[in-house]
C-alpha cells in the first residue's frame, strides 16, 4: 500500500495539471510511496495524451477516464472514481490548479502518528502576492485516512466532498490538525475559466 494517493480531477487544463503533478513528485522525498490518480474526461484527448506520456515516465501516475459531467456533485464523483483506482493509506484531495511548495512533503505525512487516524490533516495554503507567498493557514486540499473515505463513500450521489468530510469529522469528533506542508492555488484567470467552460 502506498503512503498517499493524490486525487486530481481535471478538464482541459494540461499546463496547470503538468505543474501540479511535477510539484507532487519533484517535492517528494520517497517518490515510490506516492501515487497521483488523475481523473480525465473521455473527450479531453489533450489531457489523456499528456497523462499517458507521464505514466510512461512514472509508473506511480494512474489515469482514470470517464464521461463528462457538470456541477459540484460531479467533481465529487470524479474524486470517487479516482479513489476507486487508488491504493494509498492517506488520501489527498487535490486539484489540477494546485502545486506543492514544500520539499520532502511526504516526510511530514509519514511522521504523523499513524495510530491517530481520526483527524483531517490540512496543509497550509500560500497565496502569491506582491511581497511573496502569504500563509493562509488551513485550506480545502486536505488529507484524510482511507478508512474515513470508505465510510463516507456513496456511489449513488458522489457523496465525498470537502463539505461531507468536514461534516463527517464534526459528527465523529475528529480533530483538524495542520501539517507543515505548503501548497499554492494557481487561480486560473477569468478568461481561462470561460475558455474551459466553453469546451
Amino acid at each position: 500500500m502506498k503512503l498517499c494517493s493524490v486525487l486530481i480531477p481535471t478538464y482541459h487544463r494540461t499546463d496547470m495539471l503538468s505543474q501540479a503533478i511535477d510539484s507532487i513528485f519533484n517535492n517528494a522525498h520517497v517518490k515510490d510511496r506516492i501515487e497521483a490518480v488523475v481523473r480525465a474526461t473521455d473527450s479531453d484527448t489533450d489531457t489523456i495524451d499528456l497523462v499517458t506520456k507521464l505514466k510512461d515516465e512514472n509508473p506511480n501516475i494512474i489515469l482514470v477516464v470517464g464521461e463528462r459531467r457538470s456541477g459540484y456533485n460531479s467533481l465529487c464523483e470524479y474524486h470517487n472514481e479516482a479513489f476507486n483506482a487508488s491504493s494509498g493509506e492517506w488520501i489527498w484531495q487535490f486539484n489540477d490548479d494546485v502545486i506543492v511548495l514544500t520539499p520532502a512533503w511526504d516526510n511530514a505525512l509519514a511522521l504523523w502518528d499513524q495510530s491517530n487516524i481520526n483527524v483531517i490533516l490540512t496543509p497550509e495554503l500560500h497565496r502569491l502576492g506582491a511581497s511573496g507567498y502569504k500563509n493562509d493557514k488551513g485550506c480545502p486540499f486536505f488529507f484524510q485516512h482511507r478508512s474515513h473515505w470508505e465510510q463516507m463513500y456513496d456511489p449513488a450521489c458522489g457523496a465525498m466532498s470537502d463539505y461531507m468530510a468536514f461534516g463527517f469529522a464534526k459528527k465523529n469528533n475528529h480533530q483538524f490538525k495542520f501539517l507543515p506542508i505548503g501548497v499554492h492555488h494557481l487561480r486560473p484567470t477569468d478568461a481561462e475559466i470561460q475558455r474551459v467552460r466553453a469546451l
